[in-house]
């Protein structure tokens, strides 16, 4: 069972992708369980401070400050090289992201396509 875990503070996006992520993934018989937060802080506790691993973390930039995603991803760089972590913006960050690590970078909005082509590259090869 793969886990993938969403952070972002706006619930019709959270919804979204939780959804479409399980759709995708049924679609593509993979097993897996989507958790969501809403904050960095519960990101962080879920993914540095928390006992479970993730195959997949897709995070907003910008959550409650500006700017929170990247660098909660500078610290799971630091504890985990390897699991892709995603970042979303509604705003182009695929530079700063690209820096700090990012795995890939998706601007908001996007479709169930971009979800179905993330699923392939990041859970279907891990």
């Amino acid at each position: 069972m793969k886990k993938v875990i969403i952070a972002d503070d706006d619930f019709l996006v959270r919804d979204f992708l939780g959804r479409a992520i399980s759709r995708v993934c049924g679609e593509l018989k993979i097993p897996v369980e989507v958790g969501a937060v809403t904050s960095g802080k519960e990101l962080r506790q879920k993914v540095l401070e928390g006992t479970d691993i993730y195959d997949l973390v897709v995070s907003d930039a910008d959550m409650e400050e500006v700017g929170i995603g990247l660098e909660i991803l500078k610290e799971v760089r630091k504890w985990d090289p390897q699991v892709p972590y995603i970042v979303i913006s509604g705003r182009s960050l695929e530079i700063e992201a690209k820096e700090a690590g990012a795995t890939a970078f998706y601007q908001k909005p996007f479709g169930v396509n971009t979800i179905e082509e993330m699923m392939k590259t990041y859970l279907m090869a891990a």
